[in-house]
């Protein structure tokens, strides 16, 4: 289902660290995320297009090569909302199709994440679930790692996506 870990802090080519610790935190986000949406593939890079993380089947799509992929799509958006001033945290790419809906998303400054979701899942649901996730995971990275524990409890509870959706209706 997804690559093997290892219990020492990684180094990203984008200069981040993950410590074991924030590694488990974001897998746990990911994996509850599988669950929620579902998601048939996600994927999790640098913003360099290093490979992090991944869950679903590696078949799919070699997750190296689609990382970088995936990144640069992402960093030529933001790049493009930069130059027509409209950029914003917490960019989403989506595109739609008629089966699968491929979804991007930045997960603050040196993350990047993908997401493959059944066009059958409602877009504005999809779209709340991931954009916390992101943040989840953005924080989670910020976070130092005595405090990830906090960090995890925030995570995807049924109280939290309520006021999210309530939120989003106002």
């Amino acid at each position: 289902m997804q690559n093997s870990k290892t219990e020492v802090s990684t180094l990203l080519r984008c200069g981040l660290i993950l410590t074991p610790a924030q590694d488990q935190a974001i897998d746990k986000i990911l994996s509850s995320l599988m669950e929620k949406i579902p998601a048939q593939y996600i994927l999790l890079t640098d913003n360099s297009g290093q490979l992090i993380t991944f869950f679903g089947k590696r078949e799919q799509a070699d997750p190296v090569a689609l990382g970088a992929l995936v990144a640069s799509d992402l960093v030529a958006s933001q790049e493009m909302s930069h130059i027509m001033g409209e950029y914003q945290n917490y960019q989403l790419i989506l595109r739609e199709g008629p089966e699968v809906n491929t979804w991007i998303i930045d997960a603050g400054m040196y993350l990047v994440l993908m997401f493959k979701v059944s066009s059958s899942v409602p877009l504005g649901w999809t779209r709340i679930v991931i954009r916390r996730a992101a943040e989840l995971i953005a924080k989670t990275v910020e976070t130092p790692t005595e405090n990830i524990s906090e960090v995890e409890e925030q995570a995807f509870n049924a109280e939290d996506f309520s006021d999210q959706i309530d939120k989003s209706l106002d």
